[in-house]
């Protein structure tokens, strides 16, 4: 996982009013983790976001077939399982903690209600993830300059 494609609170915040943050902030519920915690596997159906307080967690991929390949370390500040709450979506890969983490749980239905009625922090939100989704495209583009596709023979 490309660290372009990781979202954090400062920057879904940025530029925002104080009471905006604060209010997002009240809607979360803080949890300690021991290491080894899966808080949320794979197709599972998404109840929330999570943003790391401390700690890390490994954010990763199985095919079901064999071990799992660790795309991410998540970092303090950073969102987890954004686009699956707002596409109504399952959970696209796992969070695991690294070692003991205090971990801020937003569900699903007041994320919902919360961008209602911050129009400004939805916006922002937008703007992120479209420029999330251009530096993707942008990468995909280069790795097929760097490696076109062969002719049928």
């Amino acid at each position: 996982m490309d660290a372009n494609v990781v979202l954090t609170l400062d920057e879904v915040f940025e530029g925002l009013a104080p009471e905006t943050l604060r209010d997002f902030e009240a809607l979360g519920r803080k949890s300690w983790y021991p290491a080894d915690t899966i808080l949320f596997g794979a197709g599972e159906p998404c109840s929330g976001i999570y943003w790391v307080s401390s700690g890390r967690l490994s954010v990763s991929v199985s095919d079901g077939s064999g071990p799992c390949a660790i795309l991410h370390v998540a970092q303090p500040g950073e969102l987890l399982g954004l686009k699956a709450a707002l596409c109504g979506e399952a959970y696209a890969m796992a969070a695991q903690t690294e070692g003991p983490s205090e971990v801020i749980f937003v569900s699903r239905d007041d994320l919902s209600a919360f961008l209602s009625s911050h129009a400004d922090a939805a916006f922002r939100i937008v703007q992120q993830l479209s420029n999330r989704l251009g530096l993707a495209l942008d990468q995909l583009r280069a790795a097929e300059t760097a490696n076109p596709p062969k002719p049928p023979n």
